[in-house]
């Protein structure tokens, strides 16, 4: 019993401790969330093959990169759409979304709202 508890504290730190590859990538996408097009930018920021720091990624953080990216631009843009001087285009470009459109979409399918709709229920419960 004791082994198999040793063994699993291990197994939860190893999960819970990130690699320095990891974190130097996660910190590249939330700076530049602005500019950086996909994860191969990462990859090649930090001078790792896409497919290797893909897999990487996934296994310490649970998620691709590509979706870590998705996630951390889909919540700074909820923050952003806080603001109602900034346009729906404005929040989409600063997230770091090329296209207003897309973002829209993206929105939908990642919160089940337009963005319109999130700014207004985000405002109601302020």
């Amino acid at each position: 019993f004791v082994g198999h508890l040793k063994s699993a504290a291990l197994d939860f730190i190893r999960r819970r401790a990130r690699s320095a590859v990891v974190l130097e990538a996660q910190r590249h996408m939330d700076r530049n969330l602005a500019v950086i097009r996909d994860a191969r930018e990462a990859a090649t920021a930090v001078g790792r093959n896409p497919i290797y720091l893909n897999r990487l990624f996934r296994k310490e953080v649970g998620l691709t990169c590509f979706a870590y990216l998705q996630k951390v631009r889909m919540e700074r843009a909820r923050a952003l759409l806080a603001d109602p001087v900034l346009s729906v285009k404005e929040v989409a470009h600063q997230a770091g979304f090329r296209n207003h459109i897309y973002f829209s979409l993206a929105c939908r399918r990642y919160w089940g709202k337009s963005p319109t709709a999130l700014r207004r229920q985000d405002a109601a419960f302020s």
